[in-house]
C-alpha cells in the first residue's frame, strides 16, 4: 500500500500526511502529547471510512510494535 501526491507538513508537535491510496484521499494527523504517548488520526475520504481508517491504524500501530 503506496500512497501517491505526498504532501507532508510538520510544525512543533504536530504534522499532517496528505496522500491519495486506491484513489481515496487520506489525512495523517499525528499530535505530541507527552513523552510516550503521541496520537495518530487517520481520515479516509471525504466523510471518512471507518473500515479503511482502521486498517491503517492497525499498519501504523504495527510498525510501531517492530521498533
Amino acid at each position: 500500500m503506496r500512497g501517491k501526491e505526498v504532501e507532508p507538513k510538520r510544525e512543533i508537535g504536530t504534522g499532517t500526511i496528505k496522500t491519495v491510496i486506491n484513489d481515496e484521499n487520506v489525512k495523517f494527523s499525528v499530535n505530541y502529547k507527552s513523552k510516550d504517548m503521541t496520537t495518530v488520526g487517520i481520515r479516509v475520504g471525504i466523510f471518512g471510512n471507518k473500515l479503511s481508517a482502521q486498517l491503517l491504524h492497525d499498519k501504523v500501530s504495527e510498525n510501531i510494535a517492530k521498533k
